[in-house]
């Protein structure tokens, strides 16, 4: 998996807690897809941890999910263009990206308990950059990927959030993926309870970026 050379500083940074890069940028590296954002997991948040990327000129913002601290990091560099001046590439800046990193704990003791915890298997895929190595803890998100499929890891994780019912409908549309059969009926025998219970900004939110 080839990583902007930002990331790759940053996980050195914190390869002493035991980083994964997980979800959606290692689902659209599958798909061949160029990421933006990119979510982490480690073992555990821990402030020094913070103070060495802070040191390291990122950007830093705490946010909390119930009781789970969430550093949504961030750090903008130049990208570089070329010109050729007597056939010899002359480099300049064209302009500023910034990559936008979120890095949280383990759900659990490990990646196998975290990806319990996420919605679909093709958001629940790990990649190791210290092994360079692509992990699927549920066994099924590179099938899933391969067979261009939509599939909840429980009917579990759906009671947690059924927003998540809206997010498997958007990423079928996004991505020009099928809901699994078994996922696609808890879909449509919750919908209403979703309608019912989420608020209908966070509904709306969802099939607007299904819209985009």
């Amino acid at each position: 998996m080839k990583l902007p050379s930002e990331l790759q500083q940053l996980l050195l940074i914190i390869q002493d807690y035991k980083p994964y890069l997980v979800g959606g940028c290692v689902r659209d590296h599958l798909l061949g897809k160029e990421p933006h954002d990119f979510d982490i997991v480690v073992d555990k948040v821990h402030h020094s941890m913070l103070v060495e990327i802070i040191d390291a000129g990122w950007s830093t913002k705490l946010s909390l999910n119930g009781s789970t601290e969430i550093w949504n990091i961030s750090k903008k560099f130049p990208i570089y263009d070329f010109t050729f001046y007597k056939d010899e590439p002359v480099y300049f800046v064209k302009g500023e990206q910034s990559y936008v990193v979120e890095i949280l704990g383990f759900r659990g003791k490990d990646i196998k308990e975290d990806a319990a915890h996420r919605d679909l298997t093709i958001n629940s895929l790990y990649y190791d950059p210290c092994k360079k190595e692509l992990i699927d803890p549920t066994g099924k998100g590179i099938n899933d990927i391969n067979e261009k499929l939509v599939r909840f890891n429980s009917k579990e994780v759906v009671d947690q959030d059924l927003l998540r019912i809206a997010r498997a409908y958007r990423f079928a549309k996004q991505l020009g993926f099928t809901i699994e059969d078994r996922s696609l009926r808890l879909c449509r025998s919750e919908f209403d309870r979703m309608i019912k219970l989420v608020n209908s900004t966070r509904i709306m939110k969802e099939f607007e970026k299904a819209c985009l």
